[in-house]
C-alpha cells in the first residue's frame, strides 16, 4: 500500500478505522498495527447495541463487515459477539477493547458516535472512557451536534470535534458557542476557511 510522507512536523495523521488499507477496518488487528505506526491518533466508529452496551462498526447495518442482517442497536452485545468479520473472522470490538489498544500504545482515541445517542447513552459512552483513565486522551466526534452539546454539558473541557461535509456561518457559530473543534471533510478545506476557523481559536482537523 503506498502511504503519504509530510515534510511538515506539525502534521498529525490519524488511522482512519485504524490501518484500514491494510486491515479489516474498525478490528483490534487494524487498531493494533495503527498503535504500532508513528500515528497521532486512532479514529473508530462506536454504536449503542440494544443492551445499551458499546461496539465499534462504522456502518448501522452489520452486513457489509459481519455478514448479518440488522443493525448493532437492534442486537445484544452476546448476539453481536456470534457475528465474526468477514475478513479476519475476528468478533466485533466492544469500545473497551479499543480504548485498551489506544491505551497501550499512547494514541489519541478519536471516537465517532454514530447516530443520535441519549442522554444516558452518552453518559455511559463518557463513564466508559472515565474508568479507563483516558477522557484526557479522548477526542468524540460527531455529526449530530446534540451529542457533544451533552458532552459539553458534562465535560467543559473535553475536546470534541464537529463533523461536517460543509462550513458556513451556523458551523462557526456552533463551534465559537459551544467550544468545539472542526472535522471537515477534505474537499471543503479552503485556506479562508482554515484562517478564519484558527481566528477563531479552533483546531481543524480534516477527513479522510
Amino acid at each position: 500500500m503506498d502511504t503519504i510522507k509530510f515534510e511538515k512536523k506539525s502534521a498529525k495523521m490519524v488511522a482512519h478505522r485504524g490501518v484500514s488499507g491494510l486491515k479489516p477496518e474498525n478490528t483490534i488487528e487494524a487498531f493494533t498495527l495503527a498503535g504500532e505506526k508513528t500515528y497521532y491518533g486512532i479514529e473508530c466508529d462506536v454504536h449503542t447495541t440494544l443492551d445499551k452496551k458499546y461496539v465499534v462498526n462504522h456502518d448501522f447495518h452489520l452486513e457489509r463487515c459481519y455478514g448479518a442482517e440488522g443493525q448493532a442497536e437492534e442486537k445484544t452485545l452476546a448476539e453481536l459477539k456470534e457475528l465474526k468479520n468477514v475478513e479476519n473472522g475476528a468478533p466485533i470490538p466492544e469500545y473497551i477493547d479499543y480504548l485498551e489498544v489506544c491505551k497501550k500504545y499512547n494514541k489519541i482515541a478519536v471516537v465517532e458516535i454514530k447516530g443520535l445517542y441519549s442522554e444516558d447513552e452518552i453518559k455511559g459512552l463518557v463513564e466508559i472512557t472515565k474508568n479507563a483513565k483516558y477522557l484526557h486522551n479522548t477526542v468524540f466526534i460527531a455529526f449530530d451536534l446534540l451529542n457533544l452539546i451533552r458532552i459539553r454539558e458534562m465535560l467543559p473541557e473535553q475536546t470534541l470535534q464537529y463533523l461536517t461535509e460543509v462550513y458556513n456561518e451556523n458551523i462557526l457559530d456552533a463551534l465559537n458557542r459551544y467550544n468545539l473543534d472542526i472535522d471537515i471533510r477534505h474537499r471543503a478545506l479552503t485556506k479562508e476557511m482554515i484562517d478564519e476557523v484558527h481566528e477563531n481559536g479552533h483546531v481543524v482537523n480534516a477527513w479522510t
